[in-house]
């Protein structure tokens, strides 16, 4: 009787492993995934900033050369 206890206390361990080996990849997946999302957000951020910065530029440009054309009454 002993035995069968310990077997089945065995057997339940064994199956409490595999499930949590199965969380644990699931954890696995969402985590990568996560850090996918992650990267994405800041490659978008970084592109935001540049889109950004091309449109300060040209705004100022803009402004210059409307000002020397105010200057030169054209």
């Amino acid at each position: 009787m002993v035995f069968k206890t310990n077997r089945e206390d065995t057997l339940n361990l064994a199956l409490l492993r595999e499930e949590l080996w199965k969380l644990e990849d699931k954890v696995s997946v969402v985590m990568e995934s996560e850090a996918d999302h992650e990267a994405e957000l800041i490659r978008l951020k970084k592109l935001f900033v540049l889109v950004n910065d091309r449109i300060t530029s040209i705004d100022s440009r803009n402004a210059i050369k409307q000002k020397e054309t105010d200057e030169n009454g054209n």
